[in-house]
């Protein structure tokens, strides 16, 4: 699952941003970085930030859980090619086979 299709990062104010959606996998590292979860933030709950002090450390940790995830994604597509080649070469075994006892018919 794609964790940073949940959350998203919006302007709050003139000197704050929020944090929104769906955190709990990373509510530690948020506080660590100085937000403060409030509920009561207009259009729903979320992380706070100030942007002067950290804008720069919440990028940077995002652009980690994103590095991550692509990290993720490249393995797991590596594994399907490595699946398509099995079963294209069990294929190519099927039809190499098929065609010698094909040919071994004819000319015995």
């Amino acid at each position: 699952m794609n964790k940073m299709s949940i959350i998203r990062k919006e302007l709050y104010n003139k000197v704050s941003f929020v944090i929104r959606g769906d955190t709990e996998f990373v509510e530690g590292s948020l506080k660590r970085l100085g937000g403060r979860w409030n509920p009561n933030l207009k259009n729903g709950p979320g992380w706070l930030f100030n942007i002067k002090k950290h804008t720069a450390s919440v990028s940077e940790f995002f652009d980690s859980i994103k590095k991550d995830e692509n990290e993720d994604d490249d393995q797991e597509e590596e594994e399907e090619e490595q699946e398509n080649v099995q079963i294209t070469f069990y294929e190519f075994t099927l039809i190499f086979v098929g065609l010698s006892v094909f040919f071994l018919s004819v000319i015995g």
